[in-house]
């Protein structure tokens, strides 16, 4: 089956579609003159300003005001502000160096970790999580370490951290942490105004998972999805994903993109099952969540067409 379906990019963007940056190569030009705010910019990053030097790097990793990129260039005066300890250039400095030198990169966003950031804390559990894997880095899954990382990181009102956590909870087996992760979710959608955390609290009120199952409510997160704001990302899904949220647009009468949708429950039925199917077919294959699978079964069994 064909669904106009959306999956949100998890975690606010994952840092891994920062990484893929070229690492050493000097691409500027030797003797280009620099225009006169960043003249200025490096004028006073060249006087040992932390802020400045930090704000250099950028303009030379970036290329802004016609400047030519400089990764080699751009790493150096991040280190000149590391050094110095300011928290954007550890974070900037770890992104450059995580194809070159994955362990210096994540000891570095340990480092901005451990000094409050709560970006560099977001990245610690995720890492942790296993979420982003970081090969030669040192550092395995590790599920009580990413706890605490986000949950540090949701003491300061980080929404991509609320989000990650909630996953985290509500990926276990363990029912008790549903209603925590609900709550995670439902603060990120209204507060961060997250489209995957707002799906998630449609799919916990449609199976009662973490709150008491209400499919008036779930409809009512669900018809955010698709209006400004709360637009999802097709392209991250696989096609058992798109099966489960089809079965969700079907049973509820939306459509994710926006427009008007119909309820269809024998559609509904067909989707849901389509993606258990898949599942018992390629059991090494998971779901974007593990609650996919989780929602199926129970939307199956409330058409009354519950799997032998």
């Amino acid at each position: 089956m064909t669904h106009r379906l959306c999956r949100p990019l998890l975690g606010a963007g994952l840092w891994t579609a920062l990484l893929h940056l070229p690492a050493g190569g000097c691409l500027h030009a030797q003797g280009t003159p620099l225009p006169p705010q960043v003249d200025s910019l490096a004028a006073e990053a060249g006087a040992g300003d932390a802020e400045s030097q930090y704000r250099y790097g950028l303009v030379l990793e970036r290329g802004v005001g016609g400047v030519p990129v400089d990764y080699a260039a751009a790493a150096d005066w991040y280190r000149r502000a590391v050094e110095q300890g300011h928290l954007g250039a550890m974070l900037s400095l770890s992104t450059l160096l995580l194809g070159s030198d994955p362990d210096e990169a994540i000891q570095l966003v340990v480092r901005a970790a451990e000094l409050g950031s709560p970006e560099a804390q977001w990245r610690a559990g995720q890492v942790y999580a296993g979420r982003i894997f970081v090969p030669m880095s040192g550092i395995g899954q590790d599920r009580a370490a990413a706890i605490e990382w986000f949950t540090r990181a949701v003491e300061q009102g980080h929404h991509p951290s609320e989000e990650a956590l909630a996953d985290l909870y509500t990926e276990s087996g363990d029912p008790s942490e549903y209603g925590p992760g609900a709550e995670l979710y439902r603060r990120s959608a209204e507060e961060g105004r997250s489209a995957w955390a707002a799906l998630r609290m449609g799919m916990m009120y449609a199976t009662g998972e973490g709150v008491e199952e209400d499919d008036a409510a779930a409809l009512e997160w669900l018809s955010l999805l698709g209006t400004d704001g709360y637009e999802l990302n097709p392209d991250l899904f696989s096609n058992e994903d798109l099966e489960v949220l089809g079965g969700l647009q079907s049973y509820y009468g939306v459509d994710f993109t926006g427009r008007e949708g119909e309820v269809d429950r024998d559609e509904a039925a067909v989707a849901f099952r389509i993606a258990l199917d898949a599942l018992e077919l390629m059991p090494f294959r998971t779901f974007v969540h593990p609650s996919f699978g989780r929602a199926s079964r129970r939307m199956l069994d409330k058409l009354g067409a519950a799997p032998d």
